[in-house]
């Protein structure tokens, strides 16, 4: 074999592990920022989402603090708190 060929031979698999090493740890990352139950974004993703969109002059972040939202939940359980 010529000398180019060999040296993909020998970088490929490399690359191959690192390309599923990147998509692996982008999943939990992924995993790590969002809310099992709900699928929501947790508030480090909340936050790093509206830094980013903040960058834009037209955004406009609104928060909500809902009140007793603990107690709707722990009376009628998580699932009934998602959707008030």
């Amino acid at each position: 074999m010529n000398t180019p060929a060999t040296l993909l031979l020998a970088v490929l698999p490399l690359v191959a592990g690192w390309v599923v090493h990147v998509r692996w740890l982008r999943r939990c990352l992924n995993t790590a920022r969002r809310d099992p139950l709900t699928g929501l974004v947790t508030r480090d993703g909340f936050t790093r989402r509206a830094n980013a969109l903040l960058k834009d002059p037209r955004a406009v972040v609104v928060l909500a603090d809902v009140d007793k939202f603990k107690q709707i939940n722990d009376h009628f359980g998580h699932t009934a708190g998602v959707y008030c």
